[in-house]
This record gives structure tokens, sequence and C-alpha cells, in this order.
């Protein structure tokens, strides 16, 4: 078998073309197998264009990263015949056409999402393909039909495949089992980008066109500018045809490109019956010939096939959206160093002056970027196909082997000043480079032929999460808090990243990473692991160092004592002298001197790990020194109480109790839930102190949306002796099952609440929460009467039977949601302002903001929307500082509502699409559809009418399907959007189907009695259809029935007088 580059052993050819030949070789190097393409030209033979494609290809794909698109691994020169080649990723599978063959519509449809993901990557890498076809959209499949056939890269293509005749008919598809799921990858980027590079080339002389015509776009036809869209609309054809088994377009190559311009394709469902109405939509959108006709980014066609059929692909999963990780691509921050390098190769390789030292030393500490460093390096070299040998083969050739011009690499090597001796003499004056990584201290050579690689500074970590995220900012508070954790240590900062995607923080609807969702919650370290990520590393660096026991109790020390000063800590180590090892431990740069003198880690996760794994008695007796000393010096009561709370003393207790309750109140819920945490581990903690704990906890996690945590701790003391405990525990259980639209599990606990509260005449005030929670679920169930009358009882003990404090306790009364439900504004806003008017001698408290928010929302249904959006604005900061997902989806809701009120609809729209990438967040399904409809009302406003048809549609497909507990809102959303259906299909002329939707409105609304006020939208569209189809009669009687209701309190004069005005001008 041949032997390619001294590394490649052949398996077998795969195919040939006239630009070259493909194998399946093995790398000896790594023993895995790829896909080997030599070009057919040795490289003095290759045309220009030929030669630049095979760069740019290189070029491209080494900076690529997605599981989608196949991976290259190395490009160079065979020594002997001068041939280029490429080696990749191997693809053992078939082409898009092939794969798809006698498959379902949604194994194929798994597989177009798959490419669009692939294709939004590419284009926000600013990668256009410019020949997506079949051929280059390869189908790995667990199914022996397939195997090992294999694919090779730019095979040439049979008439059949280029579609210049016409395919039989397509047999039926199968459905595919587990054993058959297909992956896709994306190959051959030989013409990506091709067209931007022959523009600049070329200065406005006419444009090559390239890519294959079947599938060929018409802006490239025409020689115009391109962007991504021109893939989409290739990929367009190719799954027109993977779908139907047809091309759009037929013929000889010219014929095939005049229909391009100007003929609209035959829609797929009249080729193939079983193709879903959703394709034909997509499809034909993908091949409109202007390219602002077709969707704007391949995200778009996946939200648009979602909204189409209420299915829930993801734009990013977890593995795609680890792809947008830089470990790959353009070095962030390490320009500087990279011009050293250039400047230094191009000395020895390029101009080969060689006036530098034939090697170059890239040195640093572990984690700093050495190996991704010395890629870099390695590509520069392979772009101009200079041969790369390993250090250790480079030390087993004799001295005349060694290539006459060549790379040397080495990645984590022991420097000896002999090597690097032996490299001056016998290659001084040769083209050839050695470079080599390591993190030893000392290298013996000068430093104009060493690269130190630090960590990266502040500004430099900011560079390099926004690249990696794509966000456009970053909070000062989160830069400070990754820096400090990382110390800017690439490897960390990776990390963080790699954490944050996998743990979904700051990630939108769509599985983007979100800067208003980024915005909203922060990014929540404590909750990504990362720490234990980066403490790993740390807890290494430590166990390396020669540390004795006097190190170790400065380090205990420090640990627990903050920031001291030099004086502080001598103190509180007594006679022990600690100047020694304070400065052997600021020389391993573990500790530091900031800038107001006082003593701390140089990384804040080394006081982690000591805590962690100090005894537990010693760091008792620690913090009672502490203590004391702050306790005699006078020093802030709080940290007073941390330390004590720590220590060994009676009150230690008592100390952690009081603190974490001060850390609650200020919305510090982290360090809050630490206190309780540690006074949870108090070995001799009583009963009554850790159900106290238990419960503040619990109620935390709630308040924070962290429902099942939350009720782990709480379910823990529903038997608590302490009756006000046991009852509040019954009631945050409740209120976590009804947040989640458990409605009756929820009423079951809030009952047994309501019956422990009941034994005591002192909790008179824990009855009337339990109650107003009981009413509350009757109002999302819609027994609004049956609410009302537990509202009206539970108001009047609160007014008159309750204390001041006990009243703020119970400010939690929903009687204003009830008077909101029955669309009694002015009622719910008088009960609103008197609530407030208690509440407000205690902001801090959580029923505080949503109280406004509901004065705001009362204020937005009568109209006053300066005082809503001044109210909703205030309750939005307050929900900001909570990072509550459940409260910042509602209050971004009726911002919307406010600016559609406004008439400032892209506003309103913005505000809608906050809501949607905050809604992924609650567990209630009804989220989803709410925001769906809202956007949709929008949309027709706007004019947007097959726009707002496919929300409407979305939110009535799912809503029919569904047993929703929150009968009112579902019933009015199902009403309303029958009603704007009717609408739009009465605005297009599909009157058939206007009235099967108004129909539907009209059976809601006799069936549900709270739908009554909401009778009038009803005659009012139906009068309109009638009129637009001239049954004049039918028209009247409508109005009829409007002037009917017109006479009734549950109708909106205003809106009626202002519709019938218009409704005369339309009929006059």
């Amino acid at each position: 078998m041949t032997l390619f580059a001294n590394r490649y052993e052949e398996i077998k050819p795969l195919g040939s073309g006239t630009s070259g030949t493909v194998y399946l070789v093995k790398d000896q190097k790594t023993g895995r197998e790829c896909a080997l393409k030599v070009l057919q030209n040795p490289l003095g033979h290759l045309k220009t264009i030929e030669l630049e494609n095979f760069q740019k290809e290189f070029e491209i794909l080494k900076d690529l990263n997605h599981p989608s698109i196949a991976k290259v691994y190395d490009t160079g020169i065979l020594e002997k015949t001068k041939h280029l080649y490429l080696a990749t990723e191997y693809i053992n599978g078939a082409d898009l056409f092939k794969a798809t063959e006698e498959k379902s519509i949604d194994f194929i449809e798994h597989l177009f999402v798959q490419t669009l993901r692939a294709l939004n990557y590419l284009h926000q890498q600013k990668v256009y393909h410019l020949d997506i076809k079949p051929q280059n959209l390869l189908v790995t499949i667990n199914d022996q039909r397939y195997a090992p056939q294999g694919k090779p890269w730019n095979q040439d293509s049979s008439p059949e495949a280029e579609g210049l005749t016409r395919q039989g008919s397509s047999p039926k598809p199968t459905s595919v089992g587990d054993k058959n799921e297909p992956a896709i990858k994306v190959i051959d980027f030989g013409l990506a980008n091709f067209y931007e590079r022959d523009f600049l080339k070329s200065q406005g002389e006419k444009i090559t066109i390239v890519g294959t015509v079947a599938f060929m776009p018409p802006e490239i036809i025409k020689g115009e500018p391109h962007d991504g869209r021109a893939d989409l609309y290739s990929l367009g054809c190719a799954f027109y045809r993977a779908f139907t088994r047809e091309l759009p377009f037929m013929g000889e190559a010219f014929e095939i490109r005049q229909k391009h311009l100007s003929e609209a394709p035959v829609k797929p469902s009249a080729i193939k019956g079983n193709i879903p109405v959703y394709l034909d939509k997509i499809l034909l959108r993908l091949l409109e010939k202007e390219a602002a006709n077709r969707y704007a980014s391949a995200k778009a066609v996946i939200d648009d096939l979602n909204l189409l059929t209420g299915k829930d692909y993801e734009v990013e999963t977890k593995e795609t959206v680890l792809s947008y990780i830089p470990q790959t691509g353009k070095l962030i921050g390490r320009e500087e160093e990279y011009k050293k390098f250039l400047a230094h190769y191009d000395d020895r390789i390029f101009i080969q002056e060689c006036q530098k030292k034939p090697y170059i030393i890239i040195s640093g500490k572990e984690g700093c970027g050495k190996s991704r460093f010395l890629e870099e390096c390695m590509n520069e070299a392979k772009k101009e196909f200079i041969p790369t040998l390993s250090w250790m083969e480079f030390m087993k050739l004799s001295t005349e082997k060694v290539p006459e011009k060549c790379l040397i690499v080495g990645d984590n090597i022991t420097i000896q000043a002999k090597e690097l001796e032996y490299l001056e003499v016998f290659f001084e004056k040769n083209p050839i480079l050695a470079i080599l990584t390591t993190s030893q201290e000392n290298i013996p050579c000068a430093a104009e032929s060493v690269i130190n690689l630090n960590n990266f500074s502040r500004e430099q970590t900011r560079e390099y999460l926004l690249k990696a995220t794509g966000l456009s900012n970053i909070t000062e508070n989160d830069l400070d808090e990754i820096y400090k954790i990382t110390g800017g240590n690439p490897l960390y900062v990776s990390g963080v990243v790699r954490t944050f995607f996998k743990s979904g923080v700051g990630i939108d609807s769509h599985g983007n990473w979100s800067q208003q969702v980024y915005n909203d919650l922060g990014l929540k370290i404590e909750e990504t692991g990362v720490k234990e990520l980066i403490k790993t590393g740390l807890q290494k660096e430590l166990k390396a160092l020669p540390l004795q026991l006097g190190h170790w109790q400065v380090l205990n020390m420090l640990a627990l004592a903050g920031r001291p000063t030099l004086n502080d800590l001598q103190s509180m180590s007594g006679a022990f002298s600690i100047g020694d090892a304070l400065k052997d431990l600021a020389d391993h740069d573990i500790l530091k001197v900031d800038a107001e003198n006082l003593y701390a880690f140089t990384n804040p996760l080394y006081k982690e790990i000591i805590l962690e794994q100090m005894n537990p008695q010693e760091k008792a007796e620690y913090c009672d020194v502490i203590a004391d000393y702050y306790e005699a010096h006078q020093a802030d009561p709080d940290i007073i109480l941390y330390y004590r709370g720590r220590g060994t003393t009676k009150e230690a207790l008592s100390c952690l109790l009081k603190l974490a309750q001060k850390k609650r109140e200020s919305l510090e819920y982290q360090e809050a839930k630490e206190n309780l945490t540690e006074l949870l581990s108090k070995p001799h903690i009583n009963q009554d102190t850790k159900d106290q704990a238990l419960l503040e906890l619990g109620e935390i996690c709630i308040e924070q949306g962290k429902y099942e945590e939350g009720e782990k701790h709480l379910l823990q003391i529903i038997q608590s002796q302490d009756i006000l405990i046991a009852a509040k525990a019954y009631e945050q259980v409740g209120l976590s099952f009804n947040r989640r639209g458990n409605h009756s599990q929820a009423e079951h606990y809030y009952q047994k609440g309501l019956e422990v509260a009941s034994k005591t005449p002192e909790l008179k005030w824990m009855q009337v929460i339990l109650k107003n929670r009981l009413a509350q679920k009757e109002i999302d169930l819609g027994n609004l009467d049956k609410a009302e009358e537990i509202l009206k009882q539970t108001w009047n003990v609160w007014k008159n039977d309750l204390n001041e404090e006990e009243k703020i306790l119970a400010a939690r009364s929903d009687i204003d949601a009830l008077y909101y439900s029955k669309q009694e504004y002015q009622k719910a806003i008088d009960y609103l302002e008197e609530l407030l008017g208690v509440l407000s001698k205690k902001p801090h408290l959580n029923i505080y903001p949503v109280k406004i928010y509901m004065l705001g929302r009362c204020y937005l249904r009568i109209g006053n929307l300066n005082k809503a959006e001044k109210l909703l604005n205030e309750c939005l900061e307050a929900m900001k500082a909570r990072k509550t997902p459940h409260w910042l989806y509602a209050v971004y809701n009726e911002l919307g509502a406010l600016f559609e009120r406004k008439g400032d609809l892209e506003k309103a729209l913005s505000y809608y699409q906050h809501t949607f990438d905050l809604a992924r967040r609650t567990s209630s399904e009804n989220v989803f559809y709410g925001v769906a409809f809202n956007m949709a009302n929008v949309l027709m406003e706007m004019g947007k009418l097959d726009e707002a048809l496919k929300y409407y549609n979305f939110v009535i497909d799912h809503l029919q399907s569904k047993d929703f507990s929150d009968k009112i809102t579902t019933t009015y959303w199902l009403y309303s959007g029958y009603l704007d259906l009717a609408n739009i299909y009465r605005q297009q002329s599909h009157l058939e189907q206007a009235k099967n939707h108004l129909s539907k409105a009209r059976h809601l609304f006799e069936t549900s009695p709270h739908l009554k006020s909401q009778e009038q939208y009803f005659w009012q569209e139906k009068a309109d259809l009638e009129q637009s189809q001239k049954n004049t009669g039918e028209a009247k009687k409508a109005l009829d029935a409007l002037q009917a209701l017109s006479k009734t309190t549950a109708f909106d004069q205003q809106e009626y007088q202002k519709w019938y005005k218009s409704f005369l001008e339309i009929k006059g």
C-alpha cells in the first residue's frame, strides 16, 4: 500500500475526478481514518485559481468547528511528486439524494434542520459555501445499505446528479427507526467565499460563475453581490430534490440557468402528495428569485418551521452551541506575540535571511494557550506547504536527512542548552525553524528567541468572552467576577464559556446566546459548575508547591479572615511569626497585597479550596479567634455575625440565622443561602432552628423559580411542631405547584396548610394568606364567583381584624387579580392602592413589586399609559434585581402590550421577543402560547398577515390539542385567535376559511360565560365578513345584534362607535 507524506497509509481509493483523487487512509500518527484529497496536477502545473481554491479551502476549514461540518486535519505537499494534499474527516455514508431514498418526511426534515444549523454557524463566521448540493451533504446512517461506501470530496458528478435528466417516480417513504438516526456533514469548501475573492481581485471586471448549475442561485448566475441567502437558495434546491425526488428545474445547462432566473418551481406537494403544506411554503420561499424575499437567515427557517408545525427544533443544540467557543480560529489576545513569531518565521522560512536563531521558544504556565499558539504557527506553515517534523522525529534524524526547508515543532518540551546549540551549529543558515513550547522557568537562550504567553488581561478576557458568546456587551461586575476566579488563564476562561453553554445560562428560546436574557438574568456563575473546573486546576498547583506547616497556618487564617492587614493577620496568629511564610506564598503567586494594602488571595477560589480541606473543629476555633478580634476592634456588625456564626459559641446558630435573614432582605440570595447551609451543617442544631432555616431556604428557592429544590427543603418541615412553620411550608409547596400549573396539587397543600393554621387564632393572618391562595386557584380555573366570595371574606378580615404588622405579612390578597379578570379595573386599582399603602413600609418584601406590576396592568387597561409605563418600569427594575424569570417575563409582556397600545409596534414586538426568550425558563406551556398570540396580534396590526397567520395557527393548534387548567386564558386566546384568523382570511379572500373560524368563535362565546363581554367583536367581524360577500341581509342581522348588545353593560361603547362609523363609511 502507498504511504503518503510518510504518514498516511492508503486503505483504498474512494473516487477521482478532474481535480484529483480521494483516498481512504489511516493516519499513522493518530491512528484515525481520514479522507486524503490529492490534487491531480503537481504544484508547478496548477492553475492559479486551482491553487487559490485549495489554499482557501484549508484556510476556511481549519477555523471551523461544528458537528455538521467535516473537519480538516492537515495539508501539505508530497515530497517526491510535489502534489498537494488535504487530509480531512472521513465521512462513511451517502450523499443526501441517495441517503433519503425511500425515507420518511420526518427523516428528511431532521437532515434539513441539521443542515440549517450548520449554515447558521457558517454564516455567523462570515463563510458562504456557494456549492450546496446533495453531493456536498453527506449523511452517515447506521444502515448497512450505505456502509462502507464513503463519499469522496469533490467527486465529479454524473449528468443525472447535475439535474440534466429527469428521474423516475419516487418510492413510498418509510419510517425511520432509532437505529437509522441520520447525521449530516457539509463538505467541499473549495468554492466558499469564491465570489467575494474574485470580486476583490477583478475590481469590477466580469465575475466568473461558480457552483453547480442545478442548485445555482439567481444572484450568482447574474454575477451580483451575494450573502448567506445564496446558500439558502441552493439548500432549497437540494432539499426540494430530497423531498420530491425531482429537481425544481431541469433541462440543458443554459435552460436551467434561465429557469432559475425566471420560472417559478412547481409546489413540492403537487409532485408528491404526502408532502405537507408547510414544506411547500418553506421550500418555495427558499427558492424566491430575489434574495430579499427569501428567509433572512438559516435561523429564521428553523423558527418558521417550528411555528408552522408546532414542533420545537432548536437553532442550537448542546453540541452545536459549543462550536462557537474559539478553540480554533483566529487567536484572541495574542496579537503582539503572534507578530513576534511571524517576524521570526519570515526571517527563517519566508525571506530566508536567517538573521535570527533557528528556534523560537513559546513559554508560559499551564493553561495559558501554548498548544493553541503552536497550532496557529503550524497553520502558517501549512498554508505555504512547508513540511513539518515533530521534535522527536527531528532528534532521530541525522543532519543530512533533515529536509532542506522545514518547520520542527515540539509541545511541552524540556529545553536543554545543548539541543539549542546543535540547531545553531548545524542549521544556522538553513531555512529551518524549530518552535518549542515549555512551562520551565529558566530557558537557556536569549529573550529575543522567547515568546512569553501570559494570562489574558482584563480587556483580553472581555474580548474572548464576547467573541465566544456573540454578546455585544458584558457587565463590569460579571467581568470582574470571571476575571477574579480565572486570573485571565485562557484554559479557565474557555472553561467558563463552556460551562455557561452547557448549563443554558443566558440562552434564548432558540438556543442562542441572548444579550437581553443575559442582561435580565446575569450569568449566575455559581450555577454553572465552572468553579469546580477551575478549583481542580488550582488544587493541582497547590499540591506541587513545597508548603510547610507555617504556610498552611497562614493560608488557613487568611481563608477565614477575608482581607486583613499585616497587623490584623499577625495579631490573629498570636506568637507565630508569619513574615517568611507570607513572602513565600507571595512568591508562589498565591497571595498578594491589593491596592488597599490588604492581604488577599490572587484567586478567590484558593479560599474555597483551603476552607474545604480544613478540619471543621479547627475552622470553628479559628472563627472564634477572628470574631473576638473584630469585636474588640468594633468592626462591622455583619462581619462579627459572620464569624461568630461559624464559631463554637452558643450564639453561633442565632447569628447565622440573623445574618441569613438580613441578606435575604437585601436580596443577596446567594449569601443568604450560604449562611443557611452553614447553619444546617452545625452538629448540635436544635429542631426549631433547623426548621426555620429549611423554611428560609425553601422560600428563597421558590422565589428564584427553583421549585424542585425549594420543595426538597420544605417537605422536610410540613410536620414541624411549630404550627407557623408547618403552615408556611404547606403554603410555599402549594405555590410551587400553582406556578407550574398543577392546580390540584396546589389546592391539596393549601388546604393542608389551612388545617394547620386554623389550630390557633393567633395565625388568623396566615389563614388569610392560604385562603387567598385558594381563591387565586379558582381565578385560574375560571370560577370567578367562588373566588370573589373567598376574597371578600379575607379582605374584611385583613382590613378589620389584623394589626399593622399582620397586615404586612398577609398583604398577598388576590382580590385585585379577581377584579382584573372581571375587567373591573378601577375596583382593582382601589384595592391595590390600599394594599400598597401598607406594603410601602417594607418595599423589600417580594410581594411589593408584584402589586406594583398589577397596578401597572390595571392602569394600562383603563388607558392611563404614562402611569402604567412608570409603574411597569419600576417593577422591571425590582424584578431584575431579584432575577426571577417568571416575573420578568410577565413585566416584559405587559410592556409589549403598552407599546402596542401606544402604536409603537416595533417596540412592542421587541418586548414580546424578550418575553419569549425568558419564557423558555418557565415551566408553564401557556407562557409560549401567550407570547406567540401577542406577537401574532402585533404582526397583524403591522400588516404582516402571513407572519401573523403562522403565530395564530401555532397557538390554536396547541390549545386545541391540550387540556389546560387555566380555562379563562385558554378560551380567551382561542376565541380571539379564531376571530383574528377570520379577519386575516377575509382580507386574503379565503372566505370559506374565514367562515369556519368565525363559527368556532361563536361556539366559544356561547358556551363560555366569561367571554360574554367579548361578544361584540364576533358580531363586528361577522358584519365585515358578510359585507365583503355582498350579503347585505346577513350583515344587517349582525348590526342588529351589535345594537342590542350596545344596551348592555358588558360592551365597549367607544370601540363600537369607532367601528360602526368606519363600517358605515365602507358600506357607503
